[in-house]
């Protein structure tokens, strides 16, 4: 692969893995609890959700940062960028997906 299309992957995944898979999670958690009747981010498992909002934000910011950019305050600027935005991005995407499972805040 490519340095082009490899920095092309890292990026898609970055921008559109991050919060699908992050959804996706949030989906199967929602999905598999209320079948239970609960909730899946309650008592015990309450630090799950914490815990993938976490490792998707790292996940998709090291994407990003194993792209060829040059010099590290370019890297600075979109590390931080990057972690507003998706993080944002996230709990959107997590409210979103929860209110559509019927537990909307």
């Amino acid at each position: 692969m490519g340095k082009f299309s490899r920095n092309w992957a890292l990026g898609i995944f970055a921008i559109f893995g991050v919060p699908g898979l992050f959804s996706l999670f949030i989906f199967i958690a929602y999905t598999l609890a209320l079948q239970q009747r609960t909730l899946p981010f309650s008592g015990d498992r309450v630090w799950l959700w914490p815990a993938a909002f976490l490792i998707s934000l790292a996940a998709g910011n090291a994407a990003l940062l194993n792209t060829s950019m040059k010099g590290v305050g370019v890297k600075v600027v979109v590390s931080v960028l990057y972690l507003a935005v998706m993080g944002t991005t996230l709990l959107s995407c997590a409210l979103l997906t929860a209110c559509a499972l019927g537990d909307c805040l």
